[in-house]
């Protein structure tokens, strides 16, 4: 069954094709050689599909129709006459609301309402929210993306095809992904006629269980909520009575369509509008590279804000996840060479990038979760010795020079794991240099805390068991947090909450798992530190679109 895990490589955006015949099939637009509705199979060389032969029944063409060209300012008049911006991601819709506040603020207004930027996803959730209130709709549990991945891996993990596999959940995923695009192009599953090969056969079943499961709890997955919210033109009563313009939308999918086809039957107006751009000359680099094309977009960048220091700057990255590090080094050395000192304040950068990172990377957040994993055993001692030195535990400030040479002492017994017990041990030897009275007060009262665990908890029971250990130790306690730290800790906090919403969909479980599941929702949250606005953006391909 290890095919399982690869027939659904799809294309991480909404929009693509589902799976059909096996393979995987994403309309792309091809100017001038075929139509914006043809569909190019993504494997090298493979040929097209026809729509008729592919078990994925659509009876819907995407709208590929050309936007309305406007101006920011009409946009923003739009905006402040109380006309909803609706924006296909929510870099957009931030940066409208950005424009909007310049504006205000030149106009020498210091307190306006928000206008009603924000972008698709979050709109729908809010029309249903108001639907359920008045009774409009069926009572059902809206579940949030980890609710619905979180389900997905017991479907996957409970299923004979899940039993083969070594890593369920990056299958698991895969899987949402593809269900998502079913939803998004209103398709419906292979029958049991179709003729399917394996890998299909078990993404089909594992969808027809997961659908079954949600049916039988009365929830309604977020991948089905414009299918759900376009069947009910009832739920927009109170929305219509302002337009709507979409922002950022290159076409609209047959979900898209639907959603505003109800709209449209409850009364009310929209178009599809884009901004309209600056005259512009387009050239062509080449280099030999990665590293000297970075060092050339900064240099390049540098030319342009020296020349003018109130420019607006782009830098499109294809595969910004991959080049991000290489690039913001070349940035800082020839932007900021500052930067390169530990201490530097991140908003003295004049760029921003918009793809943030996982927060499990965070200093603050990596110093939580390697607590809770010392808790729960021995741990690697690189792993340790990196959280004995974190500035974020209660004392630092005043046993950072014990803590290093605690540090010293410990890499001299050679042992390549160390337990708690065993760190509060060395830590509370009173006759030695290292001693760290602070740490070892922390460390026992850990302990303390790590007993009271039960052996099977919900989520909801471990966020109060976690919360209670990491505060008994001093975490985040270690120094007055930055700005980013402070938005970090409250991050953190958030993804604490969203872990403790798996029990509604999730069965108990031990405190390796829960920590192992934690660790992945905070490593699947991208965090990004709200800073002032800068003159330069450094964004992803997808991010660049509006």
């Amino acid at each position: 069954m290890a095919r399982a895990s690869r027939v659904m490589r799809s294309n991480s955006q909404r929009g693509a094709l589902p799976p059909c015949r096996g393979r995987w099939a994403m309309p792309v637009r091809m100017a001038g050689l075929c139509g914006a509705d043809s569909v190019v199979s993504k494997h090298a060389g493979a040929s097209r599909y026809n729509r008729q032969e592919s078990p994925c029944r659509n009876p819907f063409v995407p709208d590929s129709s050309p936007a309305e060209v406007v101006s920011l300012n009409a946009l923003l008049d739009a905006a402040g006459r109380g006309e909803r911006i609706l924006t296909a991601n929510r870099r957009l819709a931030r940066q409208l609301l950005q424009a909007h506040e310049q504006r205000m603020r030149a106009a020498g207004e210091t307190v306006w309402e928000t206008p009603a930027i924000l972008p698709w996803d979050d709109w729908l959730t809010a029309v249903w929210d108001a639907a359920q209130f008045a009774g409009r709709l069926p009572a059902r549990l809206l579940l949030s993306p980890e609710q619905e991945q979180h389900l997905w891996e017991q479907v996957v993990a409970d299923s004979p095809a899940g039993e083969a596999l070594l890593r369920p959940a990056p299958t698991a995923r895969l899987a949402a992904e593809a269900h998502a695009l079913l939803q998004d192009w209103c398709l419906q599953l292979p029958g049991d006629d179709d003729r399917l090969n394996d890998d299909v056969r078990a993404f089909r079943d594992w969808a027809r269980e997961f659908d079954a499961r949600c049916r039988s709890h009365e929830w309604l997955p977020a991948s089905r909520l414009a299918s759900v919210l376009g069947e009910c033109p009832s739920a927009f009563e109170g929305w219509c009575d302002q337009p709507c313009h979409l922002l950022g939308f290159e076409e609209l999918t047959p979900s898209h369509r639907r959603v505003l086809s109800a709209f449209t039957q409850a009364g009310g107006r929209w178009r599809r509008v884009a901004l309209a751009g600056l005259a512009g000359q387009a050239a062509r680099v080449s280099l030999e590279d990665a590293s000297q094309e970075a060092r050339v977009v900064a240099r390049w960048v540098r030319q342009r804000l020296e020349a003018n220091p109130d420019a607006r700057i782009g830098v499109v990255v294809p595969d910004l996840a991959a080049r991000r590090a290489a690039l913001c080094r070349a940035l800082d050395a020839i932007l900021v060479p500052q930067a390169r000192r530990v201490d530097t304040d991140p908003r003295q950068r004049p760029y921003n990038v918009t793809l943030g990172l996982p927060l499990a990377q965070e200093p603050l957040v990596r110093a939580a979760l390697q607590l809770l994993a010392l808790a729960s055993g021995r741990q690697p001692f690189e792993a340790v010795m990196q959280l004995l030195r974190s500035p974020h535990l209660a004392g630092w400030e005043s046993e950072r020079g014990q803590r290093a040479l605690l540090d010293r002492q410990l890499r001299e017994t050679g042992e390549p794991h160390i337990t708690l017990a065993r760190l509060r041990h060395f830590a509370a030897r009173e006759d030695r240099p290292w001693h760290c009275p602070l740490l070892a007060q922390g460390l026992a009262e850990m302990e303390r805390q790590r007993r009271e665990w039960p052996s099977r908890a919900t989520t909801g029971e471990w966020v109060t068991h976690f919360s209670r250990l990491l505060n008994a130790v001093g975490w985040s306690r270690g120094r007055p947090l930055s700005s980013p730290e402070y938005q970090a800790s409250e991050a953190w906090r958030r993804t604490l909450a969203t872990f403790a919403t798996l029990e509604t969909v999730g069965r108990p479980m031990s405190a390796g798992e829960a920590i192992s599941r934690l660790r992945s929702l905070a490593a699947a949250r991208l965090f990004q530190p709200q800073t002032p606005p800068t003159p330069v953006q450094v964004m992803g391909l997808w991010e660049a679109v509006g």
